[in-house]
């Protein structure tokens, strides 16, 4: 679960108000350790490697027009479901900083630049890795 790094802390003291009860029956505290240094590995600001590997995921639905993604410079997205270019080119424009993409296992098939007319070649500048290992290419 997402949570704001100003909300308030859940578990006050590393403990939560809920005890769970031991083996002999007595109620012992939960602990949870770590949520101060989760909420800081969880902002989008220093996030800046996305793995959504095997995730079954066929296209970009809703891209946010007026955000792009400047941190972010590593995307897995190796067995999904793509099965054309014109959601790799949404990914490009959205992860402009973007130095490895690696869409591995998708059956993507052979580039047709009539449909990268929306891409500027600005959204490749920083690209350096490109994966397309097993993406039923047959041409170049």
């Amino acid at each position: 679960k997402y949570v704001q790094p100003d909300a308030p802390i859940i578990a006050p003291n590393n403990l939560f108000t809920h005890t769970a009860l031991t083996s002999s029956g007595k109620p012992k505290p939960i602990e949870f350790l770590g949520e101060i240094q989760l909420r800081k590995h969880q902002q989008l600001d220093t996030l800046n490697k996305i793995s959504l590997r095997n995730m079954a995921i066929s296209s970009i639905q809703n891209p946010i027009a007026d955000i792009t993604l400047t941190n972010i410079h590593e995307l897995d997205l190796a067995g999904n479901l793509f099965s054309d270019w014109e959601p790799v080119w949404q990914i490009l424009h959205q992860f402009s900083s973007l130095k490895t993409l690696s869409l591995a296992a998708n059956r993507i098939g052979n580039l047709n630049l009539t449909n990268a007319s929306n891409t500027s070649e600005r959204s490749f500048q920083n690209l350096q890795i490109l994966n397309l290992h097993s993406c039923n290419i047959s041409s170049v």
